[in-house]
């Protein structure tokens, strides 16, 4: 049976293609075609899951992800997790990994918001609640100022939501950073889930809370970074691998703080975000769409900071693909085929009722959940 693949958006295609290409597949370009085998598209309406075809079909998107993919969202699902889990006599800190977050839509969360911001001089970081790549994020240190802005109607009609700064960050040569890792539910009936190393995202400024405006020292991702003058010239060392990162851990961080134990990046950090995405799946787990076929590739953002604890800071839809670096240009095409690997042998052991048992396609994702 022939087997026929489409692409939607930009993220650089080309990544998701040759693979399929190089296996004998076919690609066809018309993204409103239900005739596919395999769909991955960036945004939720170039799919039209009435026609989707349980267990003959293969789509990049659950379509209820939002659950995790956007922040209020987020906030709200983990929050009933951690909710669930009291009933049982079972307790989920979520103040030990989330920042301090408040819904500005709901209105006591709005007071409660405000009232912990006077009572407490604070930093505070706003963002829309739907929005990616740092689009509308801004820093507050005025909160009376924001108070009548906000209420001015002077931000837009978007929801935001604000989050207690990380004022302290874990430094890297004095520039902040945070860390981009995967998720891959590699199947939604039953649900499998892996974790995938990822990499670090530097600033191009070297930290300092002294200019809240600038946004070059204090938001990390790409889309913020590239419009800094100085971007293109440091472009390679605005990103780092886990190679690196734990190198300079091991000899910068640890002879000041030996209780983090050598190679820490590569054991606890990970084990820790692990254990984090771990919480987010399963606070999702009961909302997401429980179909044959159904797949998704999400980044999970986090940031470390003096003291070594980890944050979550976001989770992405649509993390990008791009190669821009020699960093990305070796983790990101292995990860992408062998993330189709993993989601095809998955489904076709599915499809034909046999047991998952072994899955041979995983060589460098680690297995976090599996039904």
């Amino acid at each position: 049976m022939k087997k026929v693949f489409v692409i939607g958006g930009h993220n650089n295609r080309e990544i998701v293609a040759a693979p399929l290409l190089a296996k004998g597949w076919t690609e066809i370009t018309d993204l409103q075609t239900p005739e596919f085998t395999l769909k991955w598209v960036e945004i939720r309406r170039d799919i039209n899951f009435d026609t989707f075809r349980e267990g003959k079909q293969l789509i990049n998107r659950n379509p209820h992800i939002s659950c995790l993919a956007v922040k209020s969202k987020l906030v709200e699902s983990l929050r009933a997790l951690a909710r669930t889990l009291e009933r049982k006599g079972e307790k989920l800190d979520l103040h030990s990994f989330l920042p301090a977050t408040y819904l500005l839509s709901d209105a006591r969360e709005r007071a409660e918001f405000f009232k912990a911001a006077e009572q407490a001089k604070r930093m505070w970081i706003c963002k829309p609640i739907g929005a990616n790549q740092g689009k509308g994020i801004f820093l507050v240190t005025d909160v009376a100022e924001f108070k009548k802005e906000y209420f001015g109607g002077k931000l837009g009609h978007g929801e935001r939501l604000v989050q207690l700064y990380l004022e302290k960050p874990l430094l890297l040569n004095r520039r902040k950073f945070d860390i981009r890792v995967y998720m891959l539910i590699a199947s939604a009936a039953p649900f499998v889930v892996y974790y995938h190393d990822g990499y670090l995202r530097l600033s191009c400024e070297e930290y300092s809370l002294s200019d809240p405006t600038n946004l070059a020292a204090h938001l990390t991702n790409q889309y913020v970074q590239k419009k800094h003058p100085g971007f293109h010239e440091m472009k390679e060392d605005t990103v780092r691998s886990f190679d690196a990162f734990n190198a300079y851990v091991n000899d910068v961080v640890l002879p000041e703080k030996p209780d983090l134990g050598k190679d820490w990046v590569l054991t606890k950090l990970k084990s820790r975000m692990k254990e984090i995405m771990g919480h987010c799946f399963r606070s999702a787990r009961g909302v997401l769409a429980h179909r044959v076929g159904l797949f998704d590739l999400l980044g999970f953002d986090f940031m470390v900071d003096e003291d070594m604890n980890v944050w979550l800071i976001e989770v992405n839809v649509n993390p990008a693909l791009f190669t821009t670096s020699a960093v990305l240009k070796t983790l990101l095409p292995p990860m992408v085929e062998e993330t189709l690997d993993i989601v095809l042998e998955i489904n076709d052991k599915v499809r034909r009722r046999k047991p998952l048992g072994d899955v041979v396609a995983c060589r460098t994702f680690e297995e976090i959940h599996r039904d």
